[in-house]
């Protein structure tokens, strides 16, 4: 294919793999508020979010290694499949009416398992499909997909719910995995550009991910900081179906009002970071999007029970900052790592942002049902403003993005010597 065509590739992979996305998104809402009508209980909702935690935090630094060595369409493929397969299950459970909400977790843990190799890989193919000037507004269209899902997801799982038995909503998830698994039978990933001159072991591999990281000057403290804010936001934005129910004293259609305010906050900034492309500086716009999040999430926490619009709000407002964040992250990251360490690199960054949460959640469990999930949104707004901005104060992760380029470099310059 034409350097200049390299699109028509991407495309036809990336357009299968967010077609697929709207099953699943389908999919999750009906299995979240089946889990908060059936139970109502934070405990739940927390050992349910755990349980598609614990296989990424378990397998990503193995699968790490080999994202570098096989072939990551077949891992993109495969991934994709099983997680189909286990999805039907699911469908058919409930449509034998013997599903239990243990059944969930053991569901949603084998789906992980899938997902623990799928988005390493998906993520580590990018590169090798988008030219690097690209990245950004790629980026940035991912996240206006994400925010459609969001916004259409659910909605639709909404209606689905009201109109549809949910095995039924549960095989329209199966039938979109077919979106995704269809170009990838006919179109390559290319290999990375730079192969390992021997193969080096699973352990080996993860350590030279962790060289690596420490290697960059700034990159632990802004790991750590936004690892401790995954600790204290997820489990704020799980619980969301219990304030809805709680405090709002409201249905589905309300939550998804919620969910659906995240998605469009997240496409408006989607679109704004592909045209405008970020700062030039882009750790300013990882600022500016944490702070906006922040304020956002401390507008849901603080809406009264009468004005639920306020909530919406809040939520669209953090979905906007959350987009905004994320894309110029993203974007360092795949463009600052070395193509054949960005496996390693990923799976490694994955684990500590993800490693903590399980205690997270532990915790946030029983504190939510104690305090109530109202002050637990507020302090976290607080957090995500506190801490980012406390980031600034550090010359080294001010400096990041440059001391990415100049490791980049230095590691390609001992490659091509070697």
């Amino acid at each position: 294919m034409k350097p200049d065509r390299w699109w028509v590739r991407f495309f036809y992979i990336w357009t299968g793999q967010q077609l697929s996305l709207v099953g699943s998104s389908l999919g999750g809402f009906a299995l979240v508020w089946w889990l908060t009508i059936t139970t109502g209980s934070a405990q739940v909702l927390a050992t349910a979010t755990i349980a598609l935690i614990v296989p990424k935090v378990l397998l990503w630094p193995v699968v790490g290694a080999y994202v570098d060595r096989w072939d990551r369409r077949k891992i993109i493929l495969l991934a994709d499949t099983w997680t189909a397969l286990v999805s039907l299950a699911l469908a058919i459970l409930f449509w034998i009416g013997a599903m239990q909400v243990w059944h969930v977790y053991v569901v949603i843990f084998a789906r992980a398992i899938g997902g623990a190799f799928h988005q390493p890989a998906f993520y580590a193919a990018t590169p090798l499909l988008v030219p690097e000037r690209h990245l950004a507004r790629v980026a940035g269209l991912g996240n206006v997909m994400e925010g459609t899902m969001s916004v259409a997801g659910p909605l639709l799982g909404a209606l689905m719910i009201t109109v549809l038995p949910i095995h039924g909503v549960m095989m329209i998830d199966v039938g979109t995995a077919l979106f995704a698994v269809i170009p990838l039978l006919f179109f390559a990933i290319p290999a990375s550009t730079r192969k390992d001159a021997k193969p080096t072991s699973t352990w080996q591999s993860i350590r030279e991910g962790l060289a690596y990281v420490r290697s960059v000057r700034g990159l632990v403290p802004f790991i750590a900081a936004f690892a401790f804010l995954n600790l204290v936001v997820n489990p704020a934005y799980r619980f969301l179906p219990l304030l809805v129910t709680q405090h709002f004293e409201a249905g589905a259609i309300s939550y998804a009002s919620l969910s659906s305010a995240w998605g469009i906050g997240i496409i408006v900034a989607g679109l704004v970071v592909s045209v405008w492309g970020g700062f030039r500086r882009r750790m300013l716009t990882v600022v500016l999007g944490t702070v906006i999040q922040g304020l956002g999430t401390l507008l849901i926490g603080l809406s009264p029970a009468w004005a639920i619009i306020l909530a919406v709000g809040g939520m669209g407002i953090a979905g906007f900052g959350n987009s905004t964040t994320n894309a110029p992250v993203s974007a360092i990251f795949q463009g600052g790592v070395p193509n054949h360490l960005q496996g390693r690199f990923f799976t490694v960054f994955g684990v500590i942002m993800m490693v903590a949460q399980p205690l997270g959640f532990a915790v946030a469990g029983p504190l939510v049902e104690l305090i109530g999930i109202r002050t637990w949104l507020v302090a976290v707004g607080a957090l995500q403003a506190a801490v980012v901005l406390g980031l600034l104060l550090l010359p080294s992760v001010r400096r990041l993005e440059t001391t990415f380029v100049q490791v980049k470099d230095g590691f390609q310059e001992e490659h091509e010597s070697a």
